[in-house]
């Protein structure tokens, strides 16, 4: 894959970043279920894949995630890092 887009590896790092960001502002200073609805509001479809910001996210993470294992290591390690 990284053949084909040779920065991949930055994309997929922003990417990571960005979907980390959003579910933490969903879930900061919310209840459990509060920030659980939140979340899946967020990723849910709506009236189409276009305007579904959540969805399309979580669609490009998808792909990134079938690259090879240094496009795995980046998106791990960013989740890994905002986690913590």
């Amino acid at each position: 894959m990284s053949e084909k887009f040779w920065d991949i590896l930055a994309f997929t790092q922003q990417v990571s970043k960005l979907m980390v960001f959003e579910i933490s502002r969903r879930a900061s200073n919310q209840s459990t279920e509060t920030a659980s609805c939140a979340i899946v509001k967020f990723l849910e479809i709506e009236n189409s894949e276009e305007s579904s910001n959540g969805w399309m996210l979580l669609s490009a993470l998808n792909l990134l995630a079938a690259g090879d294992s240094s496009v795995i290591q980046v998106y791990t390690s960013i989740t890994f890092y905002y986690s913590n």
